[in-house]
């Protein structure tokens, strides 16, 4: 997790930072800085791969009193998280010193959500810092799928999964979160898009 390994720029800890590290819903300042910092340590472990946690831009507020810290509350596939670093070639840079070492760097990318429906940005979806909709007005778009019987637009409008298996499982919001309708032409092309400033 990006957050909690090092702080190599203590310039992009706020907000939302603990720089006591004991309140772990808050930003501890882990980024791109401090693993690049550490990766001759990383090496030293015999580590010849890295997992981080995702590192597109999550919302810009707490939900449920918790900082999104893990990365997996996205509001904007297409730019880098402000605490994990600056732009994508950070992430790159990463990559480049990583491969010098021998070392592989594999990303985790959230292509089942966004961020929570009932609280924080609500939903709140962006395109390369352009505000695209939000989960409640993605509502008035929705229709209804003539087969699977879902309301869909950009997101499913079906509430939380009540029933861990078929259409529920599917087209429902796992834990309150804004649950992608990737059937969706534009929201297919956005997620490739957003993986693309992976590489």
């Amino acid at each position: 997790m990006v957050d909690r390994f090092y702080d190599g720029n203590t310039s992009n800890n706020e907000p939302f930072y603990d720089p006591t590290h004991s309140n772990y819903r808050l930003y501890w300042g882990g980024d791109l800085e401090g693993l690049i910092e550490k990766l001759d340590y990383i090496k030293s472990l015999g580590v010849s791969m890295i997992w981080v946690s995702p590192l597109n831009d999550n919302i810009n507020s707490l939900a449920y009193g918790s900082a999104p810290y893990h990365g997996y509350w996205t509001r904007d596939y297409r730019r880098i998280e402000e605490h994990f670093g600056g732009d994508w070639n950070d992430f790159r840079r990463l990559v480049k010193e990583a491969e010098k070492r021998g070392i592989c760097v594999i990303v985790d990318y959230v292509l089942n959500h966004s961020n929570p429906v009932n609280d924080g940005e609500y939903g709140a979806l962006y395109d390369n810092g352009t505000f695209v909709t939000d989960y409640f007005k993605d509502t008035k778009n929705a229709e209804v799928d003539p087969i699977t019987g879902i309301r869909e637009n950009i997101y499913h409008h079906n509430g939380n999964i009540f029933t861990w298996s078929g259409i529920p499982l599917k087209y429902a919001n796992l834990y309150g979160l804004s649950d992608f309708n990737q059937l969706n032409p534009w929201v297919d092309s956005y997620l490739t898009e957003g993986g693309h400033a992976l590489r």
